[in-house]
């Protein structure tokens, strides 16, 4: 019997089978979902489920292998362990990094208007906006040179990506399931997210002036 035939046989007698079908079925609809789906917010969407369902059924896998030739799954388990240690760690890293760096500051009003739990404000006056995880960050300098709406267009768009970062950032977590989706699009449905909040032309205005200031 072959490591495939064999890494079968094993799934479909062991107690977990029922559930690697199930958790199998949902990996398929959210991945068709993602493939079809022409809304880039639901495309995004789709992608966190498909990524969510693979992610559960891994240890449903591992613990189904009673053939010692399914050996790849173990190592998969240590390089999954490491590395999601790796990723839960990271932003209280590059947080302490930043406070070293640049110093900064809560807005509990900027947090409050956005629906946020938590609003940065780096001391520096470039202007930057990122998230970390679940947290978004703003710099002075972005502060000064946007108009209200187009820093909450720029704030909303951040806000997007800290939604989808539940547990690790979406840009990271294909590393651990392996299923890819392109960055264009996770920064395409923010863009929408927050043009359905303030409308196109904050968001037009803020990236121009943004350009224009690095160019």
């Amino acid at each position: 019997m072959n490591s495939i035939a064999c890494a079968f046989y094993c799934l479909a007698n062991s107690n977990f089978g029922k559930a690697f079908f199930v958790f199998s079925v949902g990996v398929a609809v959210a991945t068709l979902g993602y493939l079809l789906s022409r809304d880039s917010i639901l495309k995004v969407r789709f992608y966190i489920f498909a990524n969510a369902f693979v992610a559960v059924n891994l240890p449903v896998i591992y613990f189904s292998m009673s053939c010692d030739m399914f050996w790849f799954m173990k190592y998969y388990a240590l390089y999954a362990l490491t590395f999601g240690i790796l990723l839960l760690s990271f932003p209280k890293v590059y947080k302490l990094y930043l406070g070293k760096r640049y110093g900064f500051r809560i807005d509990d009003e900027l947090a409050k208007k956005h629906g946020l739990k938590r609003v940065y404000v780096l001391n520096t006056l470039l202007p930057k906006a990122f998230t970390i995880g679940r947290d978004v960050f703003v710099s002075e300098g972005l502060l000064e040179l946007l108009e209200e709406d187009e820093l909450s267009a720029v704030i909303y768009h951040e806000k997007f990506h800290a939604m989808q970062n539940k547990l690790f950032s979406l840009k990271a977590v294909k590393f651990l399931t392996f299923l890819h989706i392109p960055e264009n699009e996770i920064e395409k449905a923010a863009d929408e997210y927050a043009e359905r909040l303030v409308g196109k032309d904050a968001l037009r205005r803020a990236r121009r002036k943004l350009e224009n200031f690095y160019s």
